[in-house]
């Protein structure tokens, strides 16, 4: 009887070790797995963005763990990247972009996410301008800014004029946040020239120019037709 117990006793106790030391395996063999396929292994860190008036260059450091590559994406642009820097190109200026940066493994793929927004332009020159309400001795100068991205806050507005017929002449200039100002204070018959310039935060761009003429003051009032009647 005491023989059967020492030998089950026995039993237990091999049993044991041998569980013991498959669980110890099974996690040393854990560890060493998710250290292969996991360890070290992540987004690229540190990205930033340099702007450029129609460019964005991107860096960003490494993961500790280098992937196959790197995937970066600029609007609608991808490129595949071995380095840890690179330069998109062909953006429109005064433009935010979302950045994607992906390290490429063999079975995953994390992503850091970025933004960056290109630099401020010049503005093109106003696609036209024109003068409306004209009478003897003013006339309102109206423009139209082309299109752009970038803000535009003001514009130069210079303009000359010389009574025709006359050799009386002069200019002005002032600035307007708006699309159109009056000119007054001009005499009968004078021809005037205007130009107008946009202005971005990064200055003013090439002006277009636009003339016309002001009404001639009649030379016959009411009185002079009443003098007419007997």
């Amino acid at each position: 009887m005491v023989r059967w117990m020492v030998q089950v006793l026995l039993l237990g106790v091999v049993l044991l070790t041998a569980a013991t030391q498959d669980s110890e395996e099974h996690k040393k063999e854990e560890e060493e797995y998710y250290a292969d396929v996991g360890d070290g292994r992540g987004p690229p860190q540190n990205v930033t963005v340099t702007p450029g008036l129609t460019s964005l260059t991107v860096s960003w450091d490494p993961p500790d763990e280098l992937p196959l590559y790197y995937s970066v994406t600029v609007g609608s642009d991808t490129q595949v990247v071995y380095g840890f820097s690179v330069v998109i190109n062909n953006l429109q200026p005064c433009t935010t972009y979302i950045i994607s940066v992906v390290s490429v493994y063999q079975d995953e793929s994390p992503v850091t996410y970025s933004s960056g927004k290109t630099l401020d332009s010049v503005p093109p020159p106003p696609q036209s301008c024109w003068f409306e309400d004209i009478t003897n001795t003013t006339m309102t100068l109206y423009w139209q800014d082309a299109y752009i991205n970038c803000a535009i806050t003001n514009h130069n507005i210079s303009w000359s004029w010389d009574v025709l017929w006359s050799d009386e002449a002069g200019s002005g200039v002032d600035a307007n946040r708006g699309n159109h100002i009056r000119l007054r204070d001009l005499s009968s018959y004078t021809n005037v020239t205007a130009e107008v310039a946009s202005y971005t935060a990064s200055g003013y761009g090439p002006s277009t120019s636009c003339w016309d003429v002001t009404s001639q003051e009649s030379k016959f009032t009411l009185s002079n037709f009443g003098m007419c009647h007997n």
